[in-house]
This record gives structure tokens, sequence and C-alpha cells, in this order.
């Protein structure tokens, strides 16, 4: 993800299948990104606690708001057994969005 080159790109619906604190280390390469929707897809063995670790701790790799301009972002989980606990982590994405005015997580069979 690290060849991202994006700069008009201002919606994207995405499945991603790994950890979901990867995934915002690359917003601040799509600057004119305002919508995103991600479903995550928790079929792998240790996926599901590795990006509930990580969003845990967002604060901490982040202790300031990124450059981002993302104002929507939707998270849809796959397959997720422990969706109250991911969807509990995963309000630390509030904290560094700081353009974020509409957040949700839902848990889709």
């Amino acid at each position: 993800m690290a060849k991202i080159d994006w700069p008009h790109l201002t919606h994207l619906n995405m499945r991603y299948i790994g950890n979901m604190a990867m995934l915002i280390d690359v917003l601040p390469m799509i600057p004119d990104l305002v919508c995103l929707t991600v479903e995550m897809n928790f079929t792998q063995s240790g996926q599901l606690q590795e990006s509930i670790d990580a969003l845990s701790t967002l604060r901490t790799r982040y202790p300031v708001p990124i450059k981002s301009n993302v104002r929507i972002l939707s998270i849809h989980a796959w397959r997720c057994e422990k969706f109250d606990e991911f969807r509990c982590a995963a309000q630390n994405i509030k904290l560094i969005l700081p353009n974020l005015e509409s957040f949700g997580v839902f848990s889709t069979s």
C-alpha cells in the first residue's frame, strides 16, 4: 500500500482482509478522500484479535490526529465472533480522524 497515488479519489468502497490499523496508515496518502466504506472479512485465525489489539492502541500509535479529510467512515465486519469487542476498539478511530462526522461499525454475517 505504500505506493498509493490517488490524489483525486473522494469515495472508496473496499473489501479488506488484514489489520484495520494498517489501513489507517494510508489515509494521509489519499488527501481528497471524504467517504470510506470498508468490508472487513475475518476468515483466518488471529486476524480479528490482531485488529482489536491494533485498534485498541491507536492513540499510542498516533498521539495526534492524522492528516485526513475523511468525514464518513463505515466499517462492516464479516464473520466477527467478537463483534462487541471489535466495535469498542474501533471507537478509537474517532480520536485520530479530526474531520470525521459520521462513523459506524456494523456486523454482517
